[in-house]
């Protein structure tokens, strides 16, 4: 696909959402900003975070605030990241590679899928520090364990299990279809080359919590679950060992009428033991959202739209400068909250509206 010259203008992820639209395909951008059904969700995931406004604290003296958080024994410079969105290369031909190669320039938190274009092994050989590998429970529990074995050969120390995905969502904008059309149907799935059949499905309607707790036997990684947005749920995972949960509902393209995952993280985390380890996707927008996430109980924030908008503007230099202007207005949201040191916000300075 053609590529525009990149301006590195961009103020906000909308503006950078408005330069991808005009440099992708239709096809691909319907697909890529796509949801479940009328897109209540995708929309509440977006709108959720502005029923909850931020009280500054005054004369703190915050010149140099630190964004640095460590989470399940690795240090992030900064608390947001790459969310695991399949299929990177429909948004540039690089794909996960390049969104890897951003991630590591800023030391920032970094899953990759299941059904991305490049194999994990492939797109992180580059990485010093490798990424997450986000895992679809497979209908064979034996590709399912492949699946990890080749994950972890090739250096991933946490594995992301994704469960919010029993039977695909109703969706108008669909992968398969585009995948079909002479311009991509090139791309490949890496990481289910040779070990998935026609036969097998990448998706298990049959996932239950024993073999949850199966899957948490077969391996040493750091293992989190990804999808989760009722306060049970959340409780059972930890009793079978689960080291950290994303608060999940998949972009808003699973369900429609589900809870958005900032209200999701807002009623989770009191119920928790205080330290245990709550991660967030959806709706992610601004620095702000960010920090709201964070003040919440999110230890980290995952982005995937604006991670691909990124990707359709320049590539890895896209992505980077999204996670440079991301930053920037995160510290400066710090200095004007009064809080030094992202790792140590509280509660005490958001409230709900009314």
């Amino acid at each position: 696909m053609t590529k525009k010259p990149i301006r590195y203008a961009f103020r906000s992820v909308s503006e950078m959402e408005a330069a991808a639209k005009s440099n992708l395909p239709d096809t691909v951008f319907a697909y890529l900003n796509g949801a479940a059904e009328d897109g209540y969700t995708d929309e509440r995931n977006k709108s959720a975070f502005n029923q909850w406004s931020l009280i500054p604290r005054r004369l703190l003296g915050i010149q140099y605030p630190s964004t640095a958080v460590e989470v399940l024994g690795q240090s992030f410079d900064i608390p947001f990241g790459a969310a695991p969105v399949g299929m990177q290369q429909l948004f540039h031909v690089e794909g996960e590679r390049a969104t890897t190669l951003a991630c590591a320039h800023f030391a920032a938190p970094c899953a990759l899928s299941t059904v991305s274009n490049l194999s994990y092994a492939e797109a992180t050989k580059e990485a010093t520090v490798k990424p997450w590998f986000q895992l679809y429970p497979t209908d064979n529990l034996n590709i399912t364990k492949q699946l990890i074995k080749n994950a972890e050969a090739a250096g991933a120390n946490t594995i992301v299990l994704t469960v919010d995905v029993p039977v695909l969502g109703k969706r108008r904008h669909n992968a398969r279809a585009l995948l079909q059309t002479p311009d991509f149907s090139h791309l490949q799935f890496g990481n289910l080359e040779g070990i998935l059949s026609n036969t097998d499905a990448i998706h298990d309607s049959s996932m239950n919590w024993d073999k949850l707790a199966y899957i948490r036997s077969l391996t040493k990684a750091k293992l989190i679950v990804k999808g989760i947005l009722h306060p049970e749920d959340a409780k059972q995972c930890i009793a079978l060992g689960i080291d950290g949960i994303i608060i999940s509902n998949h972009g808003g393209r699973q369900m429609e009428s589900n809870y958005s995952t900032l209200e999701a993280l807002a009623a989770m985390k009191p119920v928790l033991p205080s330290d245990f380890p709550l991660f967030l996707d959806g709706g992610v927008r601004s620095a702000t959202d960010i920090l709201k996430a964070i003040m919440l109980g999110a230890k980290l924030v995952f982005l995937g739209r604006p991670i691909c908008y990124g990707l359709a503007i320049g590539g890895r230099d896209g992505v980077q400068h999204l996670f440079q202007m991301l930053r920037n207005d995160l510290l400066r949201n710090m200095q004007l909250m009064g809080i030094a040191d992202i790792g140590t916000i509280t509660s005490s300075q958001i409230v709900r509206n009314r």
